[in-house]
């Protein structure tokens, strides 16, 4: 097969769940063929039988390590002790005398989701701006990062493979890594959120300070966090913990740092293993009769071809006055629309601008969308604040024409991510297919050995942390303070085209968008962000986006 009809050929896998069917907790998956949860995967056009056997023989092998998994927390026989009594107690606050806790012992099996992240190595970033009156030393964060980690469980965990599951470690001695170094700071992240872990021997996350040359009073912070562990919350919790330490070190106060809990692992306890069964019976069947199906022929990729080696994971940002913040949230309390429903609005309209920009449109555009889902919405109060990897997405899908109204939109976003997350429950329900979804990983690893371009389920995923006020506040008591952050994620091997990564920190709201460069190029991200921001602004001043038409497809001249 020539190189160059390789690469003209293209792969969509998009995972589509229909929230028209809601579901029960005492009765989980009831599926059936009329009221099930649809599973559509497209592949190119024509030629990719061995991508079929390739698909089908991952498919088969994740699916037997989940039913085992599955079967493993429904026989009580083969548990350990220690994973009984946290499963019992939910409660991590003892675990200097808990024996699953103790130095070198093991904690607990990694659910469907870290699991997930694990296999596709994917990393988390934090990146905190500080300004303080007097230089923020590398000793002060050591000690600071140091006393944190003592405290806090998660920053003790290893990743080890125990038979055919991986499983939660703690390390037998408090490890910190950190470095410092004098780089621009995007530079720094960039190195340090495609760096690799040791996941063996731990620890699970990173730290770096930059001290900027042209200020001795700012300096910053640059925390790399793995997913497996970490989510958006947990990473604000950690940072606001670590800054009340530095504050605390800083003026020669001593400050009261809570042990945080872990996640229990509540999921398990919603399946059966009857519905693992169906789960994966369905989950199968429906994806091998889709890639058939699809390799008759399939929608081609709308934005400019990457190089595909090596992948990468790249940010950009734009931060918002705080005039125009407050512009955009009064024209959301005015249209009773939530801010989230309106970025992702605006993200999809950013989107068919920026294909337009590329001459590749058509009179109707279908863009799929992913949200990123606190699961701590559906814990109880005591475990709001626990540390792990608690969150999933939920992929929805829009058609968008040349008349699409802006507000309309978004409210068709409102209603339907509150029918999947508050009636259906769907993310918490369908956490449970982390590791039936972690084949996508080897297939871009196969693509990327073959020089092909990494295939996308999806077109924009959103994870807005909302207002920062109380979960991650800008002053302390102390001379240290946080001037702005950066959040990111590096998902260049999950399905997504581009990373929208929104928060509204000290009354301002904060975008970045998170690209890969083995799916767009620098110059396609920087117009879709320069769309997006361009949007938001016009919303905010005039309560709706410029107009914008879709370009008609070039139909050639009948010889009739």
């Amino acid at each position: 097969m020539a190189m160059d009809a390789c690469v003209s050929r293209n792969i969509d896998i998009f995972l589509h769940i229909n929230s028209s069917c809601p579901l029960s907790d005492q009765h989980l998956l009831s599926l059936n063929h009329h009221h099930h949860q649809a599973l559509t995967l497209k592949l190119g056009e024509g030629g990719y039988g061995s991508y079929t056997v390739v698909l089908t023989a991952c498919l088969v092998i994740v699916g037997i390590a989940w039913l085992l998994r599955q079967l493993e927390y429904n026989v009580d026989e083969g548990k350990s002790q220690e994973l009984r009594e946290y499963e019992t107690t939910g409660d991590s606050s003892s675990t200097a005398e808990g024996q699953w806790a103790l130095p070198g012992k093991w904690v607990r099996p990694l659910n469907s989701m870290e699991l997930l992240y694990a296999v596709g190595r994917v990393n988390t970033a934090q990146v905190l701006y500080l300004k303080s009156t007097s230089p923020v030393t590398v000793q002060l964060v050591q000690r600071a990062l140091t006393i944190l980690a003592e405290n806090v469980l998660l920053l003790q965990l290893e990743m080890v493979w125990r038979w055919w599951w991986p499983w939660f470690r703690r390390t037998k001695a408090v490890t910190v890594h950190l470095s410092q170094s004098t780089e621009e700071p995007m530079a720094v992240y960039q190195k340090q959120m495609n760096a690799e872990y040791d996941t063996s021997n731990g620890p699970l996350w990173h730290a770096t300070l930059v001290h900027p040359q042209h200020s001795s009073q700012e300096s910053v912070l640059v925390l790399t966090i793995h997913h497996m562990i970490g989510d958006g919350t947990t990473n604000m919790l950690l940072s606001r913990d670590l800054l009340t330490i530095i504050n605390g070190l800083a003026t020669g106060q001593e400050n009261h740092i809570p042990c945080r809990d872990l996640v229990p692992p509540v999921f398990q306890s919603l399946f059966s293993l009857s519905d693992a069964l169906t789960v994966f019976t369905l989950f199968f069947w429906g994806c091998r009769n889709n890639i058939l199906r699809s390799l008759q022929g399939g929608a081609a990729y709308l934005l400019p071809s990457p190089n595909p080696s090596p992948p990468i994971t790249k940010a950009i940002t734009y931060d918002f006055s705080r005039e125009v913040t407050a512009q955009l949230n009064s024209r959301c309390k005015e249209e009773d629309v939530r801010i989230s429903s309106v970025l992702l609005a605006a993200s999809i309209f950013a989107y068919t601008h920026t294909v337009q920009e590329e001459g590749k449109c058509t009179k109707q555009m279908e863009v799929t969308h992913e949200t990123a889902v606190n699961l701590r919405r559906y814990y109880s109060d005591r475990h709001q604040e626990a540390l792990g990897a608690v969150a999933f997405t939920m992929s929805l899908k829009h058609h968008v024409t040349h008349d699409s109204n802006f507000w309309a939109l978004a409210r068709r976003i409102q209603q339907d991510l509150y029918k999947a997350l508050d009636q259906d429950k769907l993310p918490l329900h369908f956490s449970q297919l982390g590791c039936l979804l972690s084949f996508i990983f080897p297939i871009n690893w196969v693509l990327e050995w073959c020089g092909l371009r990494s295939f996308a389920y999806s077109q924009i995923f959103l994870t807005n942390m909302g207002n920062l006020r109380t979960l991650l506040p800008a002053t302390y008591h102390g001379p240290i303070r946080i001037t702005r952050l950066l959040r990111s994620f590096s998902a260049h091997y999950l399905g997504m085209c581009f990373g929208v990564v929104t928060q509204t920190f000290d009354g301002c709201l904060l975008i970045s968008i998170d690209h890969y460069s083995n799916k767009t190029t620098d110059e396609t991200a920087s117009c879709f962000l320069r769309n997006l921001v361009q949007i938001l602004t016009d919303v905010a001043s005039n309560s709706t986006p410029s107009p914008f038409h879709l370009i008609k497809p070039h139909v050639p001249p009948s010889n009739s």
